[in-house]
């Protein structure tokens, strides 16, 4: 089914709850300056957060329960800057073709058809 979640690792230690199955999305292009909480507040305003990261290099993760949080993130946050930088989105490739789009161009373009993934 390609329209599944993923799974996620246990997080209860961060106040996550433990391995629940949710909507990943990829974050990068964060100026150094920010914080794990700083990307826990602004994605969790969102919707509920299964999963949180602050990796290296500018990069973070967030792991939302269900695919209207993740679409609604995508949509208000790619390319918005954060502290002066516009942050990069991805919905991982786990999730894309359930990415609802108004334009099925632009979806088609991104995303390839609804058959599959083209290019990868």
């Amino acid at each position: 089914n390609q329209n599944r979640p993923i799974a996620t690792r246990d997080t209860s230690s961060y106040g996550f709850k433990e391995t629940q199955m949710g909507y990943r999305i990829s974050v990068s292009n964060l100026h150094s300056s920010v914080t794990f909480e700083d990307v826990k507040e602004l994605y969790g305003s969102i919707g509920t957060l299964l999963d949180c990261k602050l990796m290296m290099n500018g990069r973070a993760e967030v792991v939302y329960d269900n695919l209207v949080s993740a679409n609604l993130a995508l949509r208000n946050y790619h390319m918005r800057e954060l502290d002066g930088v516009p942050m990069v989105l991805k919905l991982e490739p786990d999730n894309q073709e359930t990415f609802m789009d108004n334009s099925s161009q632009q979806r088609s373009q991104f995303f390839g058809s609804s058959t599959g993934l083209h290019g990868f």
